[in-house]
């Protein structure tokens, strides 16, 4: 049936949205296959502080991104129902490739990341395990962190627009917004 955005409560949506698009298998999968070699390694220390840093840069970049995303929606405020209508056909669209990668992954286009990507993602998280240098491994899995988030947006990029076009539509302060895309 049809659903209503305006219609549900900010928060709830906000936290609603937010923890479905926070199933990132993409993510789960690097940060466990990271974990993993750390594991290997047997330091409890190393491991907690590169997974703590994935997942904060993570984080911290999603967070940049949405909040470029809102003020992008928001200066383009007067043409948001035709910015709506083109959200919903590119969250539609993107919806669409991820059920045909569940059913035929290597078959045409797709927005799940590319076997040859993924190789060379693993040479990079086995070079950062093996770094001696603490902060050649820090800056390494900010900068994996950074890039694979940034390839995965083509994978989640239907939440944050749904949610950023809901959140413009609002008439909140200008913190307010940033608030709840935190929350996000």
């Amino acid at each position: 049936g049809t659903v209503d955005l305006t219609g549900l409560s900010l928060p709830a949506l906000t936290i609603v949205l937010g923890s479905l698009d926070s199933l990132n298998p993409c993510s789960f999968f690097i940060l466990t296959f990271l974990l993993n070699l750390l594991v290997y390694l047997q330091s409890r220390k190393r491991m907690l502080l590169i997974g703590g840093i994935f997942i904060f840069f993570s984080g911290f970049f999603y967070f940049l991104f949405m909040f470029l995303l809102f003020n992008t929606l928001l200066i383009t405020a007067s043409f948001i129902s035709m910015i709506s209508l083109l959200v919903g056909i590119v969250a539609i669209g993107i919806g669409l490739l991820n059920i045909k990668d569940f059913f035929s992954l290597k078959k045409g286009p797709s927005v799940s990341i590319p076997e040859e990507k993924r190789k060379i993602t693993f040479k990079k998280i086995r070079k950062l395990v093996k770094s001696p240098s603490l902060l050649v491994m820090l800056g390494s899995t900010v900068f994996l962190a950074v890039s694979v988030n940034f390839y995965e947006l083509l994978c989640t990029l239907g939440f944050p627009l749904i949610y950023t076009t809901r959140l413009t539509e609002a008439q909140l302060p200008l913190l307010t917004y940033y608030l709840y895309i935190f929350l996000y």
